[in-house]
């Protein structure tokens, strides 16, 4: 096992083991307020891992599974956050990034569980969108930022387009892990170099050292028979 090669975060099923094992919430937040610079109370995954069931739903239909986004969780007050990490090159992926961003805002249509629903109207189930693409290639410029977010805003004044309770309405983020224009002072590094090479520097955050831990302890042999990166 010793001379076993390590399985990297980016494989789709340690990227979910990390993220949305019952004891990795404070993992997840930590993610998604270094990379999306929000701060949630809390983020539930719609579906937490479970290795039995990811197995059986990748055997049933190994195609649908390519194609769902990676992780999709939800916040106190039913916003969503989608997280998706792509290692190769995938042609027309911002159009792709946008659909499933998209699938995400309209899935809590008319949702009565919703806090605030008003019955008449069933658009006031809808929640802030936030999403966040890991991906391992250059997508804009490689001398840009490592870290690119954008919303919807007016194309004159830049003024953020907000939601009914005054929060951004729609963010979508892309990580690059191969991007050098990042503050290697950040979490959003120390992030980028563990998702690169498996490993934490001694100065990294404790939550970052827990998702480590993850990996070490993941079944190598069994996993990489069975899964691969995207």
């Amino acid at each position: 096992m010793e001379n076993t090669p390590k399985i990297l975060p980016t494989s789709d099923m340690l990227l979910k083991k990390i993220m949305c094992s019952k004891d990795s919430t404070h993992i997840l937040r930590a993610f998604v307020r270094d990379i999306l610079g929000k701060e949630f109370k809390t983020l539930t995954p719609r579906e937490t891992y479970h290795i039995d069931s990811y197995k059986k739903a990748f055997d049933a239909d190994p195609e649908l599974m390519r194609t769902e986004v990676d992780i999709l969780a939800e916040t106190e007050d039913g916003s969503h956050v989608t997280i998706e990490m792509q290692v190769q090159p995938h042609d027309y992926f911002i159009e792709r990034a946008i659909f499933y961003l998209g699938e995400a805002y309209r899935s809590s249509l008319g949702n009565q569980e919703i806090e605030d629903f008003i019955k008449s109207n069933n658009f006031s189930a809808l929640r802030p969108t936030y999403g966040i693409n890991i991906v391992a290639f250059h997508l804009f410029d490689k001398d840009g930022p490592a870290t690119r977010r954008f919303g919807v805003v007016d194309l004159d004044t830049n003024e953020i387009m907000r939601s009914s309770q005054g929060e951004d309405l729609i963010v979508i983020c892309f990580f690059s892990l191969v991007n050098k224009n990042i503050d290697h002072n950040s979490a959003a590094y120390h992030w980028q170099q563990f998702f690169r090479t498996g490993e934490v520097a001694d100065d990294a955050p404790d939550y970052l050292k827990d998702a480590q831990k993850k990996t070490d302890f993941y079944s190598l042999e069994d996993a990489s028979s069975t899964f691969c990166s995207h």
